[in-house]
């Protein structure tokens, strides 16, 4: 299958097939006028080839590279999902939990190359592409430098380096390093989520020194994403986080939302001139000549479908044809046309127009062709009809069933790769590309996506918190967890007094023990009757009992010894129950009163009223009104309370 993807400021991207292994790739073809600048040719050759050593998820990945008949190309993965730039230009924009996942995925596809030495020079959204999935990859590392080396400008006129995303140094004119990458890429995430883009002026010189004054001035309303862009977006190089620091961060921020609705990404459809010629080549017609297709019926049209959208231009969408011969300001250095040779293609701007901007692509179409044929090999395309087939379905397969399925379908495996997953269970396929139902030739491989299961987390220390709170947090990191309880003299009760594997990484659902608090233990009541008021007050204190003191009479227990408590000896109490004790006061004594002369009547309320009893001596006269003649004991005598007073009376 050819067919026309689109076109942009370095050359045109069309869509073939490598017939050895059956998949779609994409070969772009760098404008011919290029081949004439020896040191970009001799730039191209080695990026090209630096780029195809990258091997990273979110890194587009290229195939082969070479020059043919002026045109330098490149083959690499078809991304059916169209670009960041068209997602943008549609109307849509990403959602922060959205955006958390492009930052992170986009950010180790940048440390990843950064720490092997590559740079850019070059993010912007129409080399972020996304798969059918929308997954999304960076796109041109193995030309971005090259042509940032031959002056910024393409062979026609077009201006490819993109003064929109330039980062500070790079505006004034120094070597861009792996600091300008973040810079760029935090202009790229802002407009993203916002639809604007800052310090963009009316003219390129404008829009380069904006960026040279103050950091990018990132709005609060990008919520958990605001501090990361603005470490991303420091004027000075120095100041900005790096790659991996940005994916780390990103990383933890995209655990804290929810997760991201699916990207509404392009689903590529073949234009009305695609072909899928089995063992010739077709040329198809320029898009704006109205003619047929070779393969067509007469009256057919091509269409161009805006997958791989136009590279924005330092001045924004700049009309390439009009962009023939005209020269920006000096100062930014990007613009410079060089001089044509006569009777070159440089020389022919009314031809050109006549034919339309893709007329130079258009004829080169049969090399598009060419370039499909050496990626799989001539003898392919001349010799052998491939037999195609639907793709299985092998998702939420285990590994060996998913292996087992594509080989009895007639496909073979390809790369296999694993990685953290809260949705599919550890050891069976989160994805595969191609995607189920695919058509594809017999033969083809596809690759693997394994869950490992979900991602290690960090057990919190819960210790000294509430068993509610504690088991909320334990929950929230999707770790379970066990009770036990035990008695403190430090922690309150209900709380958690210690705990296992704080602070270590662990799988989610391992258990972790909690030891809860009861209080304080309980205190055994000793027995303190015989001991004196002090030594009983000592024991209770010991073990933090309080005490209360009653005093009584006893003509049986000394003076200042315990008679009695209110807690029988043995019995449990809590820590800080106030124990009572009964103290002996001794014996009650009572001093007998002088009753002689008194009336027998009052002689017998004086003695009751200090708790003793009258008795009358035989041969007395009983009556209430007889005097007190004689008693004993004596008057003065201290006796016991309740004793008895003999009374005489005449």
């Amino acid at each position: 299958m050819v067919d026309l993807v689109g076109q942009g400021g370095s050359g045109v991207v069309y869509l073939g097939r490598d017939l050895s292994l059956g998949r779609k790739v994409a070969v772009k073809l760098l404008h011919e006028g290029l081949s004439a600048d020896t040191a970009f040719i001799r730039r191209f050759h080695a990026e090209a080839k630096a780029a195809a050593s990258l091997n990273h998820p979110n890194i587009v990945k290229v195939f082969d590279w070479g020059e043919a008949e002026g045109s330098p190309f490149l083959v690499f993965e078809f991304l059916a999902g169209g670009t960041l730039r068209n997602y943008l230009d549609s109307g849509e924009r990403l959602s922060i939990s959205q955006a958390a996942k492009i930052t992170g995925d986009v950010a180790g596809a940048l440390a990843y190359a950064h720490a092997r030495g590559y740079i850019h020079r070059d993010i912007k959204p129409s080399n972020l592409l996304f798969d059918e999935e929308g997954r999304i990859r960076i796109a041109d590392f193995g030309i971005a430098r090259a042509l940032s080396e031959a002056a910024w400008t393409e062979p026609v006129g077009t201006v490819l380096g993109t003064a929109r995303y330039a980062s500070p140094e790079q505006a004034m004119g120094n070597a861009a390093n792996q600091a300008a990458d973040i810079y760029s890429f935090a202009l790229v995430m802002l407009e993203a989520v916002t639809g604007e883009l800052p310090f963009v002026g009316d003219t390129t010189l404008a829009t380069l020194v904006a960026r040279t004054k103050e950091d990018l001035a990132i709005p609060e309303r990008l919520g958990e994403l605001a501090p990361l862009l603005r470490g991303m977006g420091k004027m000075k190089a120095d100041d900005r986080l790096t790659a991996a620091k940005i994916a780390e961060e990103a990383g933890l921020i995209q655990r804290a939302l929810p997760v991201p609705e699916p990207l509404k990404v392009e689903k590529f459809s073949p234009s009305a001139a695609a072909s899928d010629p089995p063992t010739q080549v077709v040329r198809l017609a320029p898009a704006d000549a109205g003619a047929p297709v070779a393969s067509e019926p007469a009256g057919g049209s091509a269409t161009v479908p805006a997958l791989y959208d136009q590279d924005d231009t330092l001045n924004g969408k700049a009309d390439v044809a009009a962009a023939k011969g005209r020269s920006l300001d000096a100062t930014a250095r990007m613009d410079a046309v060089p001089p044509s040779e006569p009777g070159s293609t440089a020389d022919e701007p009314a031809k050109s127009k006549r034919k339309g901007l893709l007329a130079g692509p258009w004829r080169k179409l049969g090399l598009a062709l060419l370039v499909a044929i050496v990626v799989a090999g001539s003898g392919y395309f001349a010799a052998w009809r491939l037999e195609s087939a639907a793709a299985p379905d092998v998702v939420l397969r285990t590994q060996a069933v998913a292996v087992s399925m594509i080989k009895k379908a007639g496909f073979s495996q390809g790369s296999v790769r694993w990685e953290h997953s809260h949705t599919v269970p550890a050891g069976e396929v989160v994805s595969q590309s191609p995607t189920a139902r695919s058509s594809l030739w017999k033969g083809t491989k596809i690759s693997l996506v394994i869950s490992l299961g979900p991602p290690d987390v960090r057990v919190p220390s819960v210790v000294g918190q509430a068993k509610a709170a504690a088991q909320a947090a334990l929950s929230a990191e999707h770790l379970a967890y066990t009770e036990t309880s035990e008695y403190s003299e430090t922690v309150n009760p209900g709380d958690v007094i210690s705990q296992a594997m704080a602070g270590k990484m662990v799988r989610p659902g391992t258990v972790v023990a909690l030891v809860i608090s009861e209080g304080p233990a309980p205190r055994t009541v000793p027995n303190l009757v015989g001991a004196t008021q002090a030594a009983a007050s000592s024991q209770l204190a010991a073990i933090q009992l309080g005490v209360k003191v009653v005093q009584a009479y006893s003509n049986t227990v000394n003076s200042g010894v315990v008679m009695s408590q209110s807690v029988t000896p043995g019995d449990k109490v809590a820590r800080g129950t106030v124990i009572t004790l009964t103290v002996s006061q001794g014996p009650h004594l009572v001093t007998v009163p002088n009753l002689l002369g008194s009336t027998l009547t009052q002689a017998e309320a004086t003695l009751k009223q200090i708790g003793l009893s009258l008795v009358l001596y035989s041969g007395s006269n009983p009556s209430g009104d007889s005097q007190v003649t004689g008693q004993l004991p004596v008057p003065g005598k201290v006796v016991l309370y309740g004793s008895q007073v003999i009374v005489a009376t005449q």
